[in-house]
């Protein structure tokens, strides 16, 4: 099947300074994507590129099989078939919401306006508030809007540009769930730019982590989160932290909670990096392994500790909220990860991925 989208090993660059290079992947028809890393990382620069608005310094970018980029040519952003959802919304205050919903639909009749802004408000659940101004609306209707409009031409590929950043954190959770259920259900295709995990998480169906403008790992979230390709994916994505482990002989790790599995057959005697999540860590007064707790942060139905071991080193453990435990306790706990599991991450202290 051919790709709606595909980037082929492409750079940019501001004068002699690289923003990100070699970026290649393929996006297909009704597919959601996210390019997500911490500020500065080339993520934002990579859409503009896709979008028209910036040209390459090298590679190529297809669309629909047509290639819309490549170095010294840069097809028009109003050629592109492409609709884009801005940070701010950018909607129009002095129209109502139909209107703007409208703005890009000038090629059709009113009669086909009229029903494509009808249809759009159907789908987004903003049925009677036709007539409402941008003011009159929740930052969640706002989006709404913006995303009918970005809809409205139909385009082959839509592109949000870090667009919950300005909501807060309930309704963003809940807007990114809700949108990516109109998207599929409308077969959009998608791609979305963040810095929040949780939003790629929640929008996407393929993921890709970006750092220092180099594309790290191109997958899905159970992927990048229980396989990560290298030691910056496998510290960006999710919660947890990094312990110390000799490999004693061709099966077995041990680090300070015990010993795991050797599954990537890291040399004897090796000095490794073992990646724990909270839940790798569990409470167990019978443990003769005692930790202090150093760090509280109330989630809820749990709370997420940080928890100093004897060596020095700290660790994350989720503990049911029902049984709370004051900074400066010591608790026993016990590694949830047992000798024979299979999904053990462990880095060698080159920092190399094993």
């Amino acid at each position: 099947m051919m790709p709606l989208l595909e980037l082929q090993q492409v750079a940019h660059s501001y004068s002699s300074k690289t923003t990100f290079s070699e970026l290649s992947f393929k996006l297909m028809k009704g597919q959601i994507a996210c390019l997500l890393g911490p500020s500065g990382c080339g993520k934002t620069t990579a859409l503009r590129c896709i979008a028209g608005f910036e040209e390459i310094s090298s590679g190529a970018i297809l669309i629909n099989n047509q290639l819309v980029s490549r170095a010294g040519f840069n097809q028009p952003a109003e050629q592109r078939q492409i609709g884009m959802i801005f940070q701010d919304y950018a909607l129009f205050p002095h129209l109502n919401v139909a209107r703007n919903i409208s703005f890009g639909l000038f090629k059709f009749g009113a009669a086909q306006r009229q029903q494509r802004v009808d249809e759009l408000l159907e789908i987004v659940g903003l049925s009677g508030y036709a007539k409402a101004y941008p003011h009159q609306l929740s930052g969640g209707q706002q989006q709404r809007v913006a995303l009918a409009r970005a809809l409205a031409p139909r385009p082959a590929l839509l592109l949000l540009d870090e667009p919950f950043s300005n909501l807060d954190v309930e309704l963003r959770e809940r807007l990114c769930i809700e949108i990516r259920t109109i998207l599929k259900r409308q077969n959009s295709t998608a791609i979305l730019v963040t810095h929040d995990q949780h939003e790629a998480f929640a929008m996407a169906d393929e993921i890709g982590v970006m750092h220092q403008g180099s594309m790290q790992q191109w997958d899905s979230a159970d992927q990048l989160y229980h396989q990560p390709s290298n030691r910056f994916v496998a510290n960006f994505i999710g919660e947890g932290g990094f312990i110390d482990g000799q490999v004693i002989n061709e099966h077995q790790i041990e680090i300070e909670l015990g010993l795991v599995r050797n599954q990537r057959g890291h040399p004897r005697g090796s000095s490794i990096e073992l990646l724990l999540r909270p839940d790798d860590i569990v409470q167990s007064e019978r443990s003769n392994l005692r930790a202090k707790v150093v760090g509280k942060a109330f989630r809820g139905a749990d709370c997420l500790y940080t928890l100093e071991l004897p060596s020095g080193q700290r660790v994350l453990s989720r503990i049911p909220s029902h049984y709370p435990h004051a900074i400066d306790d010591y608790i026993g706990i016990e590694l949830e990860i047992k000798p024979d599991v299979e999904h053990v991450i462990t880095f060698q202290k080159s920092g190399i991925s094993s």
